[in-house]
């Protein structure tokens, strides 16, 4: 039924007859089309047309979404459909999208292969609880959900993939956190032959082009390096917040002839 986008109807379709399908938003007495793949808007009078066009014709008109300015997330999760209209949300998926795109084409790039690992396979005693799944067919057995295409990438490097990768769905038993869930999507990748500074060098090179390429932003020509002893010495974890200049300070010698035992016992 579609025949153009209407981000892409422009003058050279003139004289040409063309059908657009898809949202309009109204406010203020403007209809507004709202382009389903990020194209730029155009804003049109209800009722009117434009110069050299057919006069518009629509169909299946709907009544008006109602309006809230800060629904709980409760109800933006039971209106998930709708939830995913808002112009925040649409931009997070499309962000993510062309991030996925960008990955994927840098890796190619490189000679990386783009292979499928199994969903269901064994349990393995790795350092988060599996997700069970019973086989239906064998009654008391059961596959897991991987918690990390592990095992599989480490096979293809030996079977003679030497550059892999993959978007993969990882799945781990266990509790919530900021920055991890139940379920969650991570780019794996392994290549073989390379030292650790040639995968640090390779990563780096890789952000530096994605955050350029979907954001437009350039990054610093060389990340900050430190050893995990130099990390712990200085910020007490192998994961330190960068943004937050406060670093340890051994007071040690300052301490050792305390009696105060808060200060004794650390010190020696």
């Amino acid at each position: 039924m579609r025949t153009h986008f209407c981000g892409l109807v422009d003058e050279t379709l003139i004289g040409q007859t063309v059908t657009l399908a898809g949202w309009t938003d109204v406010a203020r007495g403007r209809r507004r089309a709202r382009p389903p793949r990020g194209e730029r808007q155009d804003a049109h009078r209800q009722g009117g047309s434009d110069r050299h066009r057919h006069r518009r014709a629509e169909q299946g008109r709907a009544a008006a979404v109602p309006r809230h300015e800060n629904p709980g997330e409760e109800t933006r999760l039971k209106y998930r459909y709708l939830d995913l209209r808002r112009p925040e949300m649409q931009r997070m998926q499309r962000t993510r999208i062309k991030l996925v795109q960008a990955l994927r084409r840098h890796l190619d790039e490189k000679g990386f292969q783009d292979i499928e690992t199994p969903i269901l396979t064994k349990a393995t005693p790795e350092g988060a609880r599996d997700f069970l799944v019973p086989a239906r067919m064998h009654p008391g057995e059961f596959s897991a959900l991987p918690q990390s295409p592990q095992l599989f990438k480490q096979i293809l490097m030996v079977a003679g993939f030497d550059r892999y990768y993959q978007i993969a769905r990882c799945f781990r038993d266990e509790a919530l956190r900021a920055d991890r869930q139940l379920e969650f999507t991570q780019l794996d990748m392994e290549f073989a032959f390379v030292r650790e500074r040639d995968v640090q060098d390779f990563v780096e090179d890789m952000i530096r082009a994605i955050f350029k390429e979907v954001v437009d932003v350039q990054l610093d020509a060389s990340f900050p390096r430190m050893t995990w002893a130099e990390a712990m010495r200085r910020y007490g974890s192998d994961k330190p917040d960068l943004r937050i200049a406060l670093e340890l300070v051994d007071v040690a010698e300052l301490v050792k002839d305390s009696e105060f035992p808060v200060f004794t016992g650390p010190g020696q």
